[in-house]
């Protein structure tokens, strides 16, 4: 573990200083990954592009996933093999998915460009989110949106560039957008401007032990801040990691302050279900305390479907509560909260985890 955590520190020190947050238009981390990084061809790999947005004026949230998992399998020899959208509505507590063929998905490999159906039901790309299903129900949702002012950051640092190190990847590519436009769901339209909203890439050949995620990006105080924390348990070269844990980005008055493994920076994390606490200090000594909370009855179970067929249970609240503390070198600290969070906890346990899981070192 220590020679672990001692290669992890010199990588950091190098990886510090050479990354660069890419152009989201010609973000290849943004765009169809299995190409390049899917290298063998009937391996099992899965991508997703989740959006989501909260309306302010109710606290209505909504999300959408557009997903590919096996995209070599275009005669759907595996019966996990598919591509699809998920609609979410948390007010009515809702899901509605469409399903369709491997051979009717396709994305750019360079940006975020993509089509599902033929004729296509759900398309999407770096500025525009549409789409049209029916539940099986017959209730028709369909949505039309605009996404403004993003912002990126890599989570996982320098291990993004190398292939087959972990299991999974997570990005947050899209984090301080602001989204406009329409959503209807049967009879009901709901007009957004500007509205808060957020974007992400998952992508890998397995999923892991347990992952967690707190986003916020409006602010009862307002000002222009943003927070991104996400982490769980990879695998790394096909084993068990060594270490299991959180990253954090803050972003304060247009000041990256990055909490990351790859930095060397290891966030103490508290997760009981309903409850996220993670607090870190960077190498340069900027503190950062981050307090998540939501009741049960604002979570939602989305289960995705892993290549190897297994049900993964993710737990999710889009309006939790958040208190942050953010103390920069030499200043006074500042605090910010937030009604509308978004808040999860994942896992292959049908029942969220009741008992402290804690990661402090």
């Amino acid at each position: 573990m220590k020679s672990f955590l001692q290669t992890v520190v010199l990588l950091s020190v190098l990886g510090f200083f050479v990354t660069v947050e890419p152009s989201l238009a010609t973000d290849k981390f943004n765009g169809f990954l299995w190409p390049t990084l899917g290298r063998s061809q009937k391996a099992s790999w899965y991508e997703w592009w989740y959006s989501k947005v909260v309306d302010p004026k109710t606290g209505r949230a909504f999300f959408f996933v557009y997903e590919v998992v096996n995209p070599w399998d275009h005669d759907s020899t595996l019966p996990v093999s598919r591509a699809g959208v998920t609609f979410g509505d948390f007010g009515r507590r809702l899901q509605v998915a469409k399903q369709a063929p491997v051979k009717e998905f396709r994305a750019a490999r360079d940006r975020y460009d993509v089509a599902i159906g033929s004729p296509a039901f759900a398309t999407a790309d770096t500025r525009h989110l549409q789409g049209q299903i029916v539940s099986a129900e017959g209730l028709k949702v369909s949505w039309d949106l605009v996404f403004e002012d993003p912002w990126s950051f890599r989570a996982m640092g320098w291990t993004m560039g190398i292939p087959d190190l972990l299991n999974i990847g997570w990005y947050p590519v899209q984090a301080t957008a602001k989204v406009s436009g329409t959503i209807r769901v049967g009879e009901e339209t709901i007009q957004l401007e500007r509205a808060p909203g957020y974007q992400d890439r998952n992508w890998g050949r397995s999923f892991p032990k347990w992952w967690s995620w707190v986003v916020a990006n409006h602010w009862n105080e307002g000002g222009d801040a943003v927070l991104v924390a996400g982490g769980g348990a990879p695998k790394v070269l096909g084993r068990p990691s060594p270490y299991e844990g959180m990253s954090i980005g803050f972003r304060y008055q247009g000041e990256l302050y990055a909490f990351r493994p790859t930095d060397g920076i290891f966030p103490r994390t508290e997760i009981n279900f309903g409850k996220w606490e993670m607090r870190a200090r960077d190498l340069f000594g900027n503190r950062i305390e981050i307090s998540a909370s939501a009741p049960v009855e604002k979570f939602m179970d989305l289960q995705f479907l892993t290549p190897q067929g297994k049900v993964f249970h993710d737990w999710e609240a889009l309006a939790g509560d958040v208190r942050v503390k953010f103390t920069p070198l030499g200043k006074q600290p500042v605090r910010l909260t937030s009604p509308f969070a978004g808040i999860e906890y994942g896992s292959d346990e049908e029942v969220p985890r009741s008992s402290p899981l804690r990661i402090w070192r």
